[in-house]
């Protein structure tokens, strides 16, 4: 609290507050756990907790295996919600109150002038009944063979015809 360096602290109630306190300031509050010898060590307190977070920050992991990420927003999602809407006979504002948008942004989504977020896009899914995602066309790609010519190549090629010193 003083800002003195203190080996242990010890918890504190002070002003309602609890605090880890040291030696110096034990006098402006009330001791909440005494403990066995009567002072706590400064260093972490849950190790093994501390242990696994590391593990699951350190972890690697397939961005691409969330079922979220294998789906495209289709490309008419405006169309769809604004028939759906009106096939419901709700105006913007109806609509807004049950997904939790604006009626302005609503109206953009609408005319495709903005994309919503996929949590928008799955109220609107839920409220509406339609679909708004599907899963992406694969598009193929063509192998390079041994013939095509690399950047790597080229600097292969450059560095041999470069004079030697």
């Amino acid at each position: 609290m003083c800002g003195k360096d203190a080996p242990r602290t010890r918890r504190f109630l002070v002003d309602r507050t609890v605090l880890n306190v040291g030696p110096e300031c034990e006098k402006f509050g009330k001791a909440l756990d005494p403990g066995p010898g009567g002072l706590k060590d400064v260093r972490p307190g849950n190790v093994p907790l501390a242990m696994e977070m590391r593990k699951k920050r350190t972890s690697s992991r397939d961005v691409y295996a969330d079922a979220s990420m294998q789906m495209d927003l289709v490309d008419d999602f405006g169309p769809r919600i604004l028939a759906a809407r009106e096939k419901k006979g709700w105006s913007r504002q109806d609509l807004g109150g049950r997904v939790g948008e604006r009626e302005a942004s609503l109206h953009r989504i609408e005319t495709g002038a903005l994309r919503p977020t996929d949590e928008t896009a799955k109220k609107l899914e839920r409220e509406l009944g339609i679909t708004l995602y599907q899963k992406p066309d694969t598009v193929a790609t063509k192998k390079q063979g041994a013939a095509s010519f690399t950047l790597g190549d080229a600097l292969r090629d450059a560095l041999e015809k470069r004079p030697k010193k």
